[in-house]
């Protein structure tokens, strides 16, 4: 008896001015291009099995690359025109 009439309050309450369907909202709204999260898998420096699982966003990765490629790049013209004779 119990089970009816909950059933029978909430169909009352769906039909009573709840819509069928519900429009996405900027908070349940999928995140597209730079703001979706990717996780990778990267190895700990000095061990052969151990793995850590980072999770950042396109964008975040995408900076983090390009600041390891413009540093790589620096070190690289520093050691180019460093004299070989000392300081």
């Amino acid at each position: 008896m119990l089970e009816l009439l909950a059933a029978s309050l909430i169909f009352a309450s769906a039909a009573a001015g709840e819509p069928a369907t519900k429009q996405p909202t900027e908070e349940t709204a999928e995140p597209t291009g730079d703001d979706r999260i990717k996780c990778k898998r990267l190895s700990v420096t000095g061990s052969l099995t151990q793995k850590v699982k980072t999770c950042r966003t396109i964008a975040e990765w995408r900076r983090l690359r390009e600041g390891n490629s413009d540093y790589a790049r620096d070190l690289q013209d520093y050691t180019r025109t460093r004299s070989l004779g000392g300081p």
